[in-house]
């Protein structure tokens, strides 16, 4: 009897750690694949439903404040550095959202090296602030890149 006990018990313990959080929150990325056997066709609706979806989430709640929301990069070019950034609001489930985001820029670097992407090789500048318009998070970016002094 006790060794049935502990049997389940053992069980139950693997079962419950086997869907902590971490392990659940690997369900939130969709299978999607570049590789050899992929056409570029497959490549690019993967790529455009991947970015669909990121771009959904970071839509999802009506932005009212800036202080809850942070912008990501996302993708990268083929000489280098993200293709952009994208806001997001810390109410969504800001872990799954970085993972996703994570995928794209991986399945864009596949993407690039297996297609021979080339590129501008030029590098966005990075947001200096989010501000709200009409309901929408808008990246602000500094207006002025040069200073010179008089």
């Amino acid at each position: 009897m006790f060794k049935q006990l502990f049997c389940f018990y053992l069980f139950l313990a693997v079962f419950v750690s086997a869907c902590e959080k971490n392990e659940v929150n690997d369900l939130c990325l969709p299978n999607l694949s570049i590789n050899d056997k992929t056409s570029r066709e497959q490549d690019d609706r993967a790529l455009a439903q991947l970015l669909k979806e990121l771009i959904d989430l970071s839509s999802s709640v009506t932005c009212t404040g800036s202080t809850d929301w942070n912008y990501v990069p996302y993708g990268t070019k083929a000489c280098g550095g993200p293709l952009g950034f994208i806001p997001y609001h810390n109410s969504i489930d800001v872990e799954c959202f970085k993972k996703k985001v994570a995928l794209y820029t991986d399945l864009t670097k596949l993407y690039n090296h297996k297609h021979g992407v080339f590129s501008d090789c030029s590098i966005p500048p990075s947001p200096k602030s989010i501000a709200c318009e009409n309901g929408t998070p808008v990246l602000r970016y500094r207006t002025q890149l040069f200073v010179t002094e008089q």
